[in-house]
């Protein structure tokens, strides 16, 4: 008899073979470890790392989408790339012993983020068999071209506008709205919306532990109002790519792929 292989012995199980409600709880479960491995190992950045990294590399396997993988790979170098830039114009700081001015974890923070918010779009999308929430969303190049114009929108009126937060949150707000109208979905203002509510958590928990912090104004318990609403911002945006990647007339579709 021939000897298996490792990987061929190790088998993961698939998330449409699992129920709805383990699929719920195995992703609170990526977000949970993300969170507290962040607020608990906060003076050990590379084990914290190690952690966050195999919990979302695993919940990949179990999935076994490629367009999860892209969306991680994307959220994991832009979520980076977006943080340094703004960490240079001083928007807020890590309060870590390190030579970097992010800590070693960022990237796999940002990779589970795409996620959790892909995997909760998908989700919805799932559970709404009788189709309840109004989903129409357009066509592959008009979701691209929503994109590359409210992105590059958003970080324009953040690098301009964060000296008067009042003007950035209206922004935020018109641009929020305006973009779910376009993409014409219900799940992915509910999506917005969760993210917010994890955004914000994460945010509140992190900031008053000392992890980073942003200057002094207008704030809730020194979170400034408009990172908030850029949470929700952020899982639009992220679901968004998913939806695009999703399209029936995408072209880079690959035939005879596992779709999630």
């Amino acid at each position: 008899m021939k000897k298996r292989s490792i990987f061929q012995t190790i088998q993961f199980p698939y998330y449409k073979n699992i129920s709805a409600k383990m699929n719920f709880l195995l992703l609170l479960l990526v977000l949970f470890v993300s969170y507290i491995s962040v607020w608990a190992l906060r003076e050990s950045p590379f084990t914290a790392s190690v952690c966050i990294a195999v919990t979302g590399i695993t919940f990949l396997c179990y999935t076994r989408s490629w367009k999860l993988t892209l969306i991680y790979g994307i959220s994991a170098t832009v979520g980076t790339l977006q943080e340094l830039f703004f960490i240079s114009k001083g928007l807020w700081i890590y309060h870590i012993e390190s030579s970097s001015s992010i800590p070693f974890y960022l990237p796999f923070v940002w990779g589970n983020i795409g996620i959790i918010v892909v995997s909760a779009f998908k989700g919805m999308r799932i559970l709404d068999r009788k189709k309840r929430l109004f989903h129409n969303p357009p066509r592959f190049i008009p979701i691209i071209t929503l994109l590359i114009l409210f992105i590059s929108t958003t970080f324009f009126s953040l690098n301009t506008l964060y000296r008067t937060p009042e003007i950035l949150i209206a922004v935020f707000f018109l641009l929020d709205v305006a973009y779910i109208l376009l993409m014409r979905s219900a799940p992915l203002a509910l999506v917005g919306f969760f993210s917010f509510v994890g955004g914000a958590i994460g945010d509140l928990i992190s900031v008053s532990l000392g992890i980073w912090s942003y200057p002094e104004g207008i704030s809730f318990f020194h979170v400034p109002l408009y990172v908030f609403i850029g949470w929700d911002i952020i899982g639009l945006f992220i679901a968004g790519l998913y939806v695009a990647l999703d399209a029936r007339d995408t072209f880079f579709l690959p035939k005879n792929s596992v779709h999630m």
